[in-house]
């Protein structure tokens, strides 16, 4: 903290006291905003009990106008916590500074297009479905150009997600399998745009060379329930869990035994994590192919938005395809076969001071971690910026993660392990908006969702949720919001147990914005 608020003073007596040589202008945009959460059973159990707690966030953006064609953009985060609390309130992980810099990029406008470099929002196209906005280091090259009436631009992005050759120089390791292993995506976009409407298409791959598919992040959170580390970096061993095992099934010659019995007796947590032989298993997944493969998966992104009078239309498929392979590290497995998709289309239409919309939703499910296709789109994309219905589509509550135990659609993030997420929606919904004065507007909206598929036994019906939407605009930078929401609770949220007895959730969000 000490280091952090000397670095602030020192940029500010550099911008006052700045001569020609420094930034002709700086601009200071952001937000600070208090919000409220209470869930009254995240368990959605009858024996629940509530949370209520409020939190906060100071964000501000800073931009340095160098030149008319350079300019350095910087973003930091501060006090993003829970009110009374030393912990962050959002990766719920000790948190020992208060400001937290999470953007630095520069922006270069050039005869041949405008080029950013750095650290930089990312995870970003389109409508807000399937977005998952995100800090990413990444070069971005943009070209825009007048065409029929309109504005054509043209993008290319190279971005790195994952980095293991430094690690490996830190590591002092010569001979690291990660060595030359990096997680890359790299994109290419092209927007039309018009004064009513604008349209694109957007092409990406993702070349991960370190990344587990869904059945091995499963494996690899079992293990870690059960007390054991399991090795993510790539290699054959996983943990002294299964190297200890191992061991004993080949002192046993080969079938389980004496020894076996013996080590199954000295480590009983094993027992929840299945055997070698049971396909689909914890221990059988890592065994088989270990805690990461080979990707190169491609994403086809086309989508619409427009205005036309009354009618408001937009819509947007996204659809991943390609391979994860195990061969690299000695596995001879079946390679993976990704194909994923999920889609939105959604219409509006003014009458007056009201606003009525309409829309559904898709996103491809996989319930079956065992075999060798990966369907669901979730895990690729978990769309949290959609955030259509507070309940099941959010995070601001918490229960992306904890709700009954297993957390809503868009669960942790992307390339994170939980059953909602993996098994996919259908939703349409149905809502209206009606702006009560200028500065006041109340909103209605109601959704029906079914997972697109699921484990052997589980029920499909994920529930019917309401939510009561409130907006009041108090000054020009004084933002109200509230929305009390309700679910329905299907037997989805059973997990197979017949006899379990669920009881529905409501859940009230407030937030009060400035912004500057």
């Amino acid at each position: 903290m000490k280091k952090t608020t000397i670095l602030l003073l020192t940029i500010c007596v550099l911008v006052m006291t700045a001569g020609t040589g420094m930034a002709a202008e700086v601009d200071f945009s952001g937000e600070y905003y208090i919000e409220g959460i209470y869930n009254s059973n995240p368990n959605l159990a009858k024996t629940d009990l509530a949370t209520y707690y409020r939190q906060m966030r100071l964000r501000v953006q800073t931009d340095f106008k160098v030149t008319e064609d350079l300019k350095l953009t910087t973003r930091f985060d501060a006090l993003e916590k829970v009110w009374n609390t030393d912990d962050s309130a959002f990766t719920n992980s000790e948190d020992a500074e208060n400001i937290d810099f999470d953007r630095a990029y520069m922006t270069i406008i050039s005869k041949v297009g405008m080029f950013m470099l750095g650290r930089q929002e990312g995870v970003t196209w389109g409508t807000t479905w399937a977005d998952d906005e995100d800090d990413t280091d990444r070069f971005k090259w943009v070209l825009p150009l007048d065409a029929a009436g309109g504005k054509l631009i043209f993008a290319l992005i190279a971005e790195k997600t994952t980095e293991n050759d430094k690690t490996r120089q830190d590591d002092n390791l010569t001979n690291d399998i990660t060595s030359g292993k990096d997680n890359d995506k790299y994109y290419f976009g092209t927007i039309y745009k018009r004064e009513r409407y604008d349209t694109g298409l957007l092409l990406g791959l993702y070349d991960f060379n370190r990344v587990p598919d869904p059945g091995q992040r499963n494996a690899i959170n079992q293990f870690s329930d059960a007390g054991y580390t399991a090795n993510v970096a790539g290699l054959t061993a996983y943990g002294a869990v299964l190297q200890g095992y191992v061991a004993a099934v080949i002192a046993d010659g080969g079938t389980p035994g004496a020894n076996t019995l013996a080590y199954l007796a000295a480590n009983p947590e094993i027992a929840t994590l299945g055997t070698p032989t049971t396909a689909g298993s914890p221990m059988n997944t890592l065994i088989t192919r270990g805690g990461v493969g080979e990707a190169h998966v491609y994403l086809l992104s086309p989508y619409f938005r427009g205005k036309f009078d009354k009618l408001g239309v937009q819509a947007e498929l996204d659809y991943v395809f390609g391979k994860v392979e195990y061969s690299d590290d000695g596995y001879a497995v079946p390679d993976h076969d990704v194909k994923a998709f999920s889609y939105f289309m959604e219409g509006t239409y003014d009458v007056g001071p009201l606003v009525f919309q309409a829309g559904w939703a898709h996103r491809s499910g996989d319930g079956n971690e065992a075999d060798t296709d990966e369907k669901g789109m979730g895990y690729f994309s978990p769309g949290l910026d959609w955030e259509k219905m507070l309940i099941l589509s959010s995070d601001y509550h918490g229960l992306n993660t904890t709700m009954a135990g297993i957390g809503n659609h868009v669960g942790d993030g992307f390339i994170t392990f939980s059953r909602p997420l993996l098994d996919g929606f259908r939703m349409p919904y149905i809502g209206a908006d009606y702006s009560v004065r200028d500065d006041i507007t109340i909103g209605l909206l109601a959704a029906m969702s079914t997972a697109d598929d699921t484990v052997t036994g589980w029920d499909d019906d994920q529930g019917v949720e309401v939510d009561l939407k409130f907006t009041w605009q108090l000054m020009d930078n004084l933002e109200y919001q509230a929305t009390f929401a309700y679910l329905s609770a299907g037997d989805y949220w059973k997990q197979g147990n017949a006899a379990a007895d669920l009881d529905d959730l409501y859940c009230v969000f407030s937030r009060l914005t400035m912004t500057f």
